[in-house]
């Protein structure tokens, strides 16, 4: 269940690449240095990033946080960026 919900909310933001991109570029001028580094490190790893089909991983300690299970039945992936995506 875990592995299934990493890869969705992967996939989520290599499909909205460009959002996130703009996202973390505004971040590199932030004030806050590990704003900044994990900016500079989220652009490299979706620099040309593709659709998952399985589990990895290195992508998911380069990129996760924490999941938190809720009673609904709904996932929240966490991403180091601060990025939260609710997966079902």
């Amino acid at each position: 269940m875990f592995y299934k919900a990493f890869v969705e909310a992967y996939n989520a933001v290599v499909e909205k690449n460009e959002h996130f991109r703009t996202k973390w570029k505004e971040e590199l001028e932030s004030d806050d240095v590990l704003i900044k580094v994990t900016a500079k490190r989220f652009i490299g790893i979706f620099k040309d990033a593709t659709i998952i089909e399985e589990f990895d991983v290195v992508l998911f300690f380069k990129v996760v946080e924490k999941i938190i299970a809720l009673n609904e039945g709904f996932l929240i992936v966490s991403l180091l960026d601060g990025t939260e995506i609710e997966i079902e």
